[in-house]
């Protein structure tokens, strides 16, 4: 499924839903993969400074998220904030003693991407 950020008829950005993926073997190998231990994330909800409506229309957006049991994909222009909102997602998630995976999908070239991130 994918659930459209949209502030003003403006698309932000999305959040794809997946039922079931498996990373590829290559790919877990890679560097372009993070995988870090959950008390070692860094951010939460509660580092998120901001008091626009926009701003805090996209963190509601971003804790509903959270209740879902499956994997998202954030996608948005480099330095928005991306990884602080995957790490505070993964935080008050069901999956937050589970391992934190980011992957920076930028780094792979696009006709591969989807092969590396589902397999074969």
């Amino acid at each position: 499924s994918i659930y459209p950020i949209r502030i003003d008829y403006n698309l932000l950005g999305i959040v794809i839903r997946f039922r079931e993926s498996k990373l590829s073997p290559g790919l877990m190998k890679s560097t372009l993969v993070q995988q870090k231990d959950p008390g070692s994330l860094r951010y939460t909800f509660d580092h998120m400074i901001g008091t626009s409506p926009t701003f805090l229309k996209i963190v509601n957006q971003a804790r509903k998220a959270a209740r879902l049991n499956s994997t998202l994909f954030l996608s948005g222009e480099t330095g928005t904030g991306k990884e602080l909102f995957a790490q505070a997602i993964h935080h008050v998630s069901e999956r937050r003693n589970k391992p934190f995976v980011a992957i920076n999908c930028g780094a792979i070239p696009r006709e591969l991407i989807e092969s590396e991130l589902f397999g074969y």
